[in-house]
């Protein structure tokens, strides 16, 4: 279900602004290709249920990569800017 609403999502919004931050703005369109982007990167790691740790700014990406994930049927772990590189190893 959750796939099936993205998808009507991003095509519904194709020529609209739907993403944007301070270096970009993207229609649905191009955060849709963005978001193949990301599923193609996943795919080639695993092709089964993926789990990813996501330490980046909340940007574009970082929404490109958590519909990539929900879309690959994966999950995914936001880390923090403020924890240590030791606490993430743990």
């Amino acid at each position: 279900m959750l796939k099936k609403l993205i998808k009507t999502h991003l095509k519904n919004r194709q020529n609209k602004i739907i993403f944007f931050d301070e270096n970009n703005s993207l229609n649905g369109k191009e955060f849709a290709a963005l978001v193949k982007k990301y599923i193609n990167i996943l795919k080639k790691h695993n092709n089964k249920k993926l789990g990813v740790a996501i330490k980046i700014g909340r940007n574009v990406d970082f929404f490109a990569i958590i519909y990539a994930t929900w879309l690959s049927d994966g999950f995914y772990l936001p880390i923090s800017d403020n924890i240590s590189k030791k606490n993430i190893k743990y």
